[in-house]
C-alpha cells in the first residue's frame, strides 16, 4: 500500500504529460466513393486542424504520397473554412487493379510528422 502512495504523484505527472506528445495537425481524408473499379475518377477531401495557433509552417505546406496505379488530375488549393481548419480536394484517376494508397503529410520541426491516410482496395 504505501508503494501505490509513492507512484500515485508519479502516475498523476504522466496523465499531465500525455497531452503534450501530441501531433501538430490532425488531419482526415474522406472520399465520395467507397466502390471504386479502374477508371473512376475519385474526389478525396482532405480536412486538416491546426493545433497550434502560431504555426511555423505556411497554410499550403502539405505534401501528397499516391500510389502506382493512380494518376493526380488536380491538386487543388487549400482553403481555410474557418479558423485553424484547412480543406482541399485532390482529384484522382484510378488507373488499373490493385491497392489505392493516398497519403498527405506535413512535417513539423516542433512536433514530427503528422499525416493522414487513405487506403482502398481497387476492383
Amino acid at each position: 500500500m504505501k508503494t501505490l502512495k509513492r507512484m500515485l504523484p508519479a502516475m498523476y505527472g504522466l496523465l499531465l504529460f500525455i497531452p503534450v506528445i501530441s501531433t501538430a495537425c490532425h488531419i482526415e481524408l474522406t472520399t465520395d466513393n467507397d466502390h471504386i473499379k479502374p477508371g473512376d475518377i475519385v474526389s478525396i477531401t482532405v480536412t486538416s486542424i491546426k493545433e497550434h495557433r502560431n504555426c511555423e509552417l505556411s497554410d499550403d505546406d502539405y505534401s501528397f504520397e499516391l500510389s502506382n496505379n493512380a494518376t493526380l488530375l488536380n491538386q487543388g488549393t487549400w482553403t481555410e473554412i474557418r479558423r485553424g481548419v484547412f480543406t482541399n480536394t485532390y482529384k484522382i484517376r484510378v488507373d488499373n487493379n490493385g491497392t489505392l494508397d493516398f497519403r498527405v503529410y506535413r512535417e513539423c520541426s516542433k512536433k514530427g510528422i503528422s499525416e493522414g491516410n487513405l487506403s482502398y482496395q481497387v476492383q
